[in-house]
């Protein structure tokens, strides 16, 4: 009788561990509100232990102990590329992003707060800002990670048009004829990705390209893409734990300005990158079928660019390896080569990251998860360095960076506000 009773209390406890552990995984797999309620307490901890501020989970990050312990450092005044910064951070002291114009002795000229509570009745004002595209009337173009806006904001933050007809990421790259990004139906790593067009005066879409189909359209393509045929693709939904079959984060058209170097290509042939398959590739806007493709030697890159001397530059985040780095590329000949290796500047991002050659032969780069934008000399010594300093041990996140001209601004920004 004993025995019986001992059995059933086990079996009763026993049932009763196996249900707490199915409501946990449960809650974990859909991202049910009692594990998002503990998620939340443990990245507030979590930021006020390493940074003493409440600041959202993945927009800080330790400290490269390489780098100056103040925000803004001249190496050599005299080699600065003459124009501005632009820069898209978190700020750590009201925990929102914004946007920063900054001049070559370091001085912050203008400042876009950018509110994405604002533009999204729900949604977080902490939501990461990515692609930012400042226009010369001083208004800018800004799309978020995971966020359904592409806006633009006046030099004030206010919108003056916004388009929530998905999900919008990674990059706002201006073209001859229009700008582009990408588009998702259910999130940025979703299967459903989307190549568009649209107008920078009304936010318009005017051309897209489904990427499923282009992979799906050829052999060819499905070869390049990593997609054989009758894979199964999910357009409607993503979860954590799904594949991320194509990660794309840029596009970029070849200017009209910079086609002759490009025997090859055509005005208008889109430069695409997507992360999850190491492709960079080349891509007819009109016939979507893929003239050109590398699988490597980067790894989980970013933001290739086209340049005037014919070579195609990728930002290699070079992932697991602990160092990134810049790879030239030629697209006839395939050679490659890495700028800035190992007797350059030493930098490291996991994720984003950029790179823009200078008109003076600097070259400009961001390391998005150290918070730092350096400028570099054709021969790689430091020219200046912007750090987004939190303390000691931590700097907060750069998304975005890139280098305007003197003479870019038709109406420099101001806000009376």
């Amino acid at each position: 009788m004993l025995n019986s009773v001992r059995a059933s209390v086990l079996s009763g406890v026993f049932l009763l561990v196996l249900l707490v552990f199915s409501l946990g995984m449960y809650s974990v797999y859909y991202n049910w509100t009692p594990w998002q309620k503990a998620e939340e307490i443990r990245d507030i901890v979590k930021s006020l232990v390493k940074t003493g501020k409440i600041l959202p989970d993945r927009s800080f990050y330790p400290r490269n102990q390489n780098m100056p312990d103040q925000r803004y450092t001249i190496h050599n005044k005299a080699a600065i590329a003459p124009g501005f910064l632009v820069l898209s951070r978190m700020d750590a002291e009201t925990s929102r992003f914004v946007v920063d114009l900054i001049a070559p002795d370091g001085a912050v000229v203008h400042t876009w707060p950018v509110d994405y509570s604002g533009l999204v009745k729900g949604g977080s004002p902490q939501t990461i800002l990515h692609g930012v595209k400042v226009l010369p009337d001083g208004s800018a173009i800004v799309e978020f990670d995971s966020g359904t806006a592409l806006a633009r904001i006046d030099a004030c933050g206010t919108p003056q048009w916004l388009n929530q007809d998905g999900v919008f990421h990674h990059v706002v790259q201006a073209g001859d004829d229009g700008f582009w990004t990408w588009r998702a139906q259910a999130h940025a790593n979703g299967d459903d990705q989307k190549i568009v067009r649209f107008d920078g005066d009304s936010g318009e879409i005017t051309q897209t390209i489904d990427l499923i189909d282009v992979a799906s359209s050829n052999l060819s393509n499905g070869l390049v893409t990593g997609i054989p045929q009758g894979f199964v693709f999910h357009r409607e939904f993503w979860n954590w734990g799904m594949e991320d079959v194509f990660h794309p984060n840029d596009v970029e058209p070849l200017s009209g300005e910079m086609a002759d170097a490009f025997a090859q290509f055509r005005a208008g042939d889109l430069l695409i990158s997507l992360r999850s398959s190491n492709l960079v590739a080349v891509l007819d806007r009109d016939t979507h079928d893929i003239i050109w493709s590398m699988n490597g030697p980067w790894r989980q890159q970013h933001d290739p660019d086209w340049q005037p001397d014919g070579t195609i530059t990728v930002f290699d985040n070079n992932l697991l390896r602990g160092r990134s780095q810049i790879v030239q590329v030629d697209p006839v000949t395939k050679a490659s080569k890495v700028l800035f290796g190992g007797d350059g500047p030493g930098y490291y991002t996991s994720v984003m990251g950029q790179h823009q050659r200078l008109p003076n032969g600097n070259w400009l780069i961001l390391s998005a998860t150290e918070g730092r934008v350096i400028e570099v000399s054709q021969t790689g010594e430091p020219v200046r360095e912007y750090s987004n300093v939190i303390n000691a041990g931590y700097n907060a996140i750069v998304p975005f960076a890139e280098h305007l001209p003197e003479n870019y601004f038709e109406t420099f920004p101001s806000c009376s506000k």
